[in-house]
């Protein structure tokens, strides 16, 4: 078993009180299982400011719910006026409930590999992404038993391929080696050394144009069982592939994506700015910060010679082409974070699309901050990315529904 992550993974650390924003404000706060066992059990004052602060504190029944009340301005009971945690303060880190402790940690088990990285909702974490205008790398650490059997016996870990999950406790093995990787060329242990080239992934698509499960030309993979180490190591070929053409900076980001949504067997996915507002509109709102975002895009593109004026001064400018690399590194993590999901519902091109889809919103917001300001600047490179994943990445519906529009939205190309 491995464990992949990338590069900057282990460098993750809640800043607490100094961050920009906070995921204890506005979320709703689910405690689990053990967690709700073990307050009950807190004797004293703070343990009495515990159960009074959690809904269903005496729950009925397994299936019911848990979680805390918050306040009239959106804040967990325990967030202090320092912004700290009281909980964490008065308890220690082991006592926070899982949600807090995993955020914004995700992880997805496929084939022998449970995959981990950092969801971009937290500034921490786009910072530490976008930190660097180096590709993006990736580690692969062997498990040994006993940190394997920690994460199965995981009480949130339920089937393959169920995401937001993070396994606690995952030990490498004795002796054990941790692979830096270009890209994600897969070492020997998971390919054979047999990496997999464009042409190759480019002929696997002609010949599967004519099987049943290319109806339409939704997709170009087969279907399998999700025990056929066979077809998930093709994906992860196939995502190699994609993430070394991400990464090939000899080309334009055009070029690359162009190339990219090609290899996905999608090549002519190309959405007007119209079009992608639309599609955005569909979304269920999960905070009023978004509403108002989409508002000032929507005042933004609706004159579209103004529009197009402001995109290239953005295009063109300094600011751009000092953070060019992020598109790169976006794009990057969508593969790797969405790509796997293709082994179990068979469709890599709405993948391939999301990710291309998110980046051209996220662009057109860049350019819409660059207009209003004269200027962009890493704090506003953070800030947009982390403002659009709290909208798409925190609802499976949206992601759900974005996916779906994109994959039947080639009638709507121009």
């Amino acid at each position: 078993m491995l464990l992949r992550i990338p590069d900057f993974y282990d460098s993750f650390h809640c800043i607490g009180g100094k961050c920009p924003d906070n995921c204890c404000i506005g979320w709703e706060l689910d405690i689990d299982d053990d967690t709700y066992e073990y307050y009950r059990s807190v004797q004293g004052p703070f343990g009495e400011r515990l159960r009074a602060n959690m809904s269903g504190a005496e729950k009925s029944s397994e299936n019911e719910s848990v979680s805390f009340r918050l306040q009239v301005d959106g804040r967990c009971p325990f967030l202090n006026s320092e912004n700290l945690c009281d909980i964490c303060l008065e308890l220690g880190p082991d006592a926070l409930c899982r949600i807090c402790t995993d955020y914004p940690r995700y992880s997805f088990e496929w084939g022998d590999t449970i995959e981990k990285s950092l969801t971009l909702s937290c500034p921490e974490a786009g910072r530490l992404l976008f930190l660097n205008d180096i590709p993006v790398h990736f580690k692969e650490i062997p498990l040994n038993e006993s940190g394997l059997d920690a994460y199965m016996m995981d009480e949130e870990y339920e089937e393959m391929g169920t995401d937001e999950v993070c396994p606690r406790d995952l030990q490498m093995a004795e002796n054990g080696t941790v692979s830096i990787i270009d890209g994600m060329v897969s070492d020997e242990t998971q390919t054979g050394n047999n990496e997999v080239t464009s042409d190759e992934v480019l002929a696997y698509n002609e010949m599967m144009e004519d099987s049943d499960s290319a109806e339409c030309g939704v997709t170009f993979i087969e279907e399998y069982s999700e025990e056929d180490p066979a077809q998930i190591q093709k994906i992860a070929q196939i995502r190699n592939e994609c993430i070394r053409i991400l990464q090939d900076r000899t080309r334009s980001v055009a070029d690359r994506i162009a190339q990219y949504l090609k290899v996905c067997d999608t090549p002519d996915f190309s959405l007007s700015p119209d079009t992608r507002l639309e599609i955005l509109s569909g979304m269920e709102i999960l905070n009023a910060r978004w509403t108002t975002i989409k508002q000032a895009l929507e005042t933004f593109v609706s004159d579209k010679e103004s529009y197009q004026r402001a995109l290239d001064s953005y295009l063109e400018s300094e600011d751009y082409r000092k953070y060019e690399y992020t598109y790169e590194h976006l794009l990057v993590y969508y593969t790797f974070r969405y790509f796997p999901r293709a082994a179990y519902d068979y469709n890599l091109s709405e993948k391939a699309r999301f990710a291309v889809f998110n980046t051209m919103v996220i662009r057109d917001l860049d350019a819409l901050r660059y207009a209003e300001r004269g200027t962009f600047t890493f704090a506003d490179r953070i800030e947009i990315v982390k403002d659009f994943s709290k909208q798409v990445e925190h609802s499976d519906y949206n992601i759900d529904y974005l996916m779906e529009e994109l994959l039947f939205s080639s009638e709507r190309t121009i």
